[in-house]
């Protein structure tokens, strides 16, 4: 009889070994199995939460969230968010589908705008207000938009961004986005061919303190800019020669010029002389006489009329020198000519000072129109730009307007035309003016912060 050979130690060693490899690889496979398991009962309702987030189309209040529920979802998902949101849009603005025979055709879908949540809102911003190209509303970009942090990227895949009528419509964009909410506001920050880019900032307190950190060297400070809330400055060297200021009682002018005076004060090394009329005939001015040798302060019309002369012979001779030397446009020695309250000094006078009167009139509209390039720089203070406080040739030779409130449609016509968001002065706050600057074509709205009055030995 014939008997296997005996079985040595490695051999069952190894043996073992094998039987327990096969029962890892038997236990991990059924942990696959089990997670793969798991992963599909995870992936159907993944879809099916998928499915139901997308129901914003029978309830718009789903739309809440969208951008961010896009952005926390797998990129292979993103394409059925984006179909269902654009179809969604489509429907509210698809005139002109094919009617089914035997069908009443189908209307564009309405929705109640007041009733949706706030969350929900800004994704129905292009039907809301209504901007569409080429038969497809605005929609919002679910990539590049935060709206709970403040940011919503719009964008116009049907035509090129009309940004003066985004402009237009931003009073009731931020009437329905905020709900009436009174301490914040949309913005445009930003906006190219195709985009427009809302973002939710704090509004600016009404009354700024003035900070001396707001000034800056050889520069005029004019407020805050609403927007970027950072100070707007424009240098000396670039100001024109006339810069025209108007406002209705009340507006936050008066409050203005005194922070436009800061500036200058702060500069006045800058400048070879500062001239302060003050047609107001009271205090206002008059408290800076004794702030510097080189500021003068006038109140009465000859003496007016005579500076006026003298700055126009002064015109003259630096411009003759000027072009002897080849130079430009002064960059130094600066004279300010301020005028407060103008109509006081517009006023017909009479019969016997009319020459004289019309002499400073056409003395002041050719330094408003040749004054730059020889360092004069004016600041003309009336209530509005009607021709009796301010002549229109004067005015109109005023290169910088800083509009202040303006509520009489045809003030704020004459000095702007047109109005639209970004130049309208009819209902600013108190404090706020539109500075406008005509020979670089640039606009903005700003706020100005309150300088207390000079009081002497207390300037800061």
């Amino acid at each position: 009889m014939n008997l296997p050979p005996a079985i040595t130690a490695a051999q069952l060693q190894e043996a073992r070994a094998l039987v327990r490899l096969r029962l890892e690889r038997t236990t991990k496979l059924a942990a696959l199995r089990h997670k793969l398991a798991c992963a599909e009962v995870s992936a159907k309702h993944s879809s099916e939460r998928l499915s139901a987030r997308l129901r914003f189309r029978l309830k718009p209040e789903l739309l809440s969230g969208l951008a961010e529920f896009l952005q926390r979802n797998h990129p292979r998902h993103h394409q059925a968010i984006h179909f269902q949101y654009r179809i969604f849009l489509k429907d509210m603005i698809d005139p002109f589908r094919v009617p089914v025979p035997g069908l009443p055709p189908v209307k564009p879908r309405t929705i109640d705008f007041a009733a949706l949540p706030l969350a929900a809102r800004p994704y129905l911003t292009g039907p809301y207000l209504d901007i569409a190209q080429n038969n497809r509303f605005a929609e919002v970009d679910l990539l590049q938009s935060r709206p709970t942090q403040g940011r919503i990227v719009m964008l116009q895949s049907g035509g090129p961004v009309d940004i003066d009528e985004w402009r237009g419509k931003l009073a009731d964009l931020n009437a329905w986005l905020t709900g009436g909410e009174a301490n914040h506001t949309w913005t445009i920050t930003a906006h190219t061919a195709s985009t427009v880019t809302l973002t939710l900032q704090q509004k600016l307190p009404s009354v700024i303190p003035f900070d001396r950190r707001f000034l800056a060297p050889a520069a005029l400070f004019v407020g805050i800019d609403v927007t970027t809330r950072k100070p707007v400055h424009i240098p000396f060297k670039d100001l024109t020669a006339g810069t025209y200021i108007a406002g209705t009682s009340g507006s936050g002018k008066t409050s203005a010029l005194h922070v436009l005076l800061r500036s200058i004060f702060a500069n006045l090394a800058h400048f070879e002389a500062v001239h302060l009329v003050d047609g107001k005939d009271g205090v206002g001015l008059g408290r800076y006489a004794r702030l510097h040798k080189k500021i003068r302060v006038l109140y009465d019309e000859p003496d007016v009329w005579q500076l006026a002369a003298e700055l126009n012979v002064l015109m003259r001779e630096r411009n003759a020198q000027q072009r002897a030397q080849g130079i430009e446009k002064a960059t130094r020695n600066f004279v300010a000519l301020v005028i407060d309250e103008l109509p006081t000094f517009v006023a017909k006078p009479p019969k016997d000072q009319q020459k004289d009167h019309a002499a400073f009139l056409d003395n002041l509209q050719r330094i408003a129109m040749r004054g730059r390039s020889a360092g004069i720089r004016m600041f003309l203070v009336s209530q509005s730009p009607v021709a009796d406080q301010c002549p229109v040739t004067l005015r109109t030779n005023c290169a910088m307007t800083i509009a202040f409130r303006l509520p009489e449609n045809a003030h704020a016509t004459a000095l702007f035309g047109t109005l639209d968001a970004a130049n309208d002065p009819r209902k600013l706050p108190t404090g706020q003016a539109i500075v406008q600057q005509s020979d670089t074509g640039t606009i903005s709205a700003v706020q100005f912060p309150f300088a207390p009055l000079y009081q002497p030995g207390k300037f800061r």
